[in-house]
C-alpha cells in the first residue's frame, strides 16, 4: 500500500478504537505553526506518522519538518530558535542538560524493550566469542562515543563476568558496522534493525545478546523536547504537539503496514516488518536508569534527576 493510501478517515477510525489520547478540537480555527526537527530513522518516526496520517492537522497544527543528521544538531537548532521542537536520544540529551542547555521533555519517543528487541551486540559469523568475558581487552564498535551503545556493552560485560574497563570503543557509522565486524576491524559492535536483520541474513555476523537489556528491561530510547522559554510562550502549541506525537505512535502500532510505507518514504530504506513501540506518558522510571548508568560509567560528570526535566502539561 502506498502512503497515499493512508487516508485521514482510516487513521481516525483506528485511533478512535484505540482511545489512547483525547481529541483536540481544531474546528475552523487557523492551524498553529510548529517547526520540528528529526532524523530519518525509526526511533524518530512518530513525526512522520503524525504528518502523513493527518494527526497534526486534526489537532490544529501545521508542522514544518526539517530532517537533520543527529539529535545533537537538532538540539543546536532548537536552542538557536531555528526549530521549536525536536527529538533526541536520551543520552545525548542528558549531556546537553549537564552543559546547561535549557531543554524540557514534552513527549516520550521510542521504547527500548527486552521483550521486543530491535538491536544486538553482534560478532562475526565465525567468531569464537560466546560470553561477556570473551570481550575483555577487545576493540568494540559504537555509533558514537559516550552513547547508549557503549552503555549497552559496559552494563552487559560487568553484569555477566566481563570487565568493561579493559575494552576500547571506536566510532563506526551504522551502514559500515557489519562489515567492520565481519572483517575483524572490531571484535563486536551494536547494530539496530533493519540493518541487524540484513546483516544476519547475509551471513556476515551473528547476534551475541540483545544490546541494552542490562541497562533496564524497558526505557525511552528517544524523547521529544523544546526549550523552556519557547514552552512558556507556546503552551497550547506544545500541548497539541505532545498529544499528536503520542497519538502518532499509537497509530503506527495499530497500522503496521501503512506505517512501514510511511517509514520507507522518509528513510528511503525498505523494511519488511516493525515491532517498534512508543511511549504513551512521561514516566521517570523509563528514563532514570539510563541516566544513572551514564553517570556510573562516567559518560556524565554528575547525576541527573529525570523528574526535573519532564513537562507537567500545565
Amino acid at each position: 500500500m502506498s502512503s497515499a493510501g493512508v487516508t485521514r478517515a482510516s487513521a481516525l477510525t483506528s485511533l478512535a478504537a484505540l482511545a489512547v489520547t483525547p481529541r483536540i478540537a481544531s474546528a475552523q480555527a487557523a492551524l498553529l505553526p510548529v517547526k520540528v526537527g528529526s532524523g530519518n530513522v525509526e526511533p524518530n518516526a512518530q513525526v512522520f506518522y503524525a504528518i502523513e496520517a493527518g494527526i497534526f492537522k486534526k489537532n490544529g497544527l501545521s508542522a514544518d519538518l526539517t530532517i537533520l543528521r543527529s539529535g545533537g544538531v537538532t538540539m543546536e537548532a532548537i536552542v538557536t530558535g531555528t526549530l521549536n521542537c525536536g527529538v533526541s536520544n536520551v543520552v545525548s540529551l542528558g549531556s546537553a542538560l549537564l552543559r546547561g542547555l535549557p531543554f524540557k521533555i514534552i513527549a516520550p519517543g521510542i521504547l527500548e524493550r527486552s521483550d521486543l528487541p530491535t538491536n544486538g551486540i553482534v560478532v562475526a559469523a565465525n567468531s569464537p566469542i560466546k560470553s561477556a568475558k570473551d570481550l575483555n581487552g577487545a576493540t568494540l564498535g559504537v555509533t558514537s562515543l559516550g552513547s547508549t551503545d557503549g552503555l549497552g556493552f559496559q552494563t552487559y560485560m560487568d553484569k555477566n563476568g566481563g570487565d568493561s574497563s579493559t575494552v576500547k570503543f571506536i566510532e563506526i557509522v551504522p551502514a559500515a558496522m557489519a562489515e567492520a565486524i565481519a572483517t575483524g576491524r572490531v571484535a563486536a559492535g551494536v547494530i539496530n534493525d533493519p540493518e541487524l536483520r540484513n546483516a544476519i541474513s547475509g551471513g556476515k555476523v551473528k547476534k551475541l545478546v540483545n544490546a541494552y537489556d542490562w541497562i533496564s528491561p524497558m526505557w525511552y530510547g528517544t524523547v521529544w523536547l523544546c526549550t523552556q522559554d519557547w514552552l512558556a510562550a507556546n503552551k497550547e502549541t506544545a500541548k497539541r504537539f505532545a498529544a499528536s506525537i503520542i497519538e502518532a505512535g499509537a497509530w503506527a502500532e495499530a497500522n503496521r503496514e501503512q506505517s512501514l510505507t510511511i517509514l520507507e518514504k522518509y528513510t528511503k530504506f525498505h523494511e519488511d516488518k516493525s515491532i517498534a513501540t512508543y511511549g504513551r506518558t512521561l514516566d521517570r522510571k523509563l528514563l532514570q536508569p539510563v541516566w544513572d548508568a551514564a553517570y556510573k560509567y562516567k559518560t556524565y560528570p554528575a547525576q541527573l534527576n529525570a523528574s526535573d526535566y519532564f513537562w507537567d502539561g500545565k
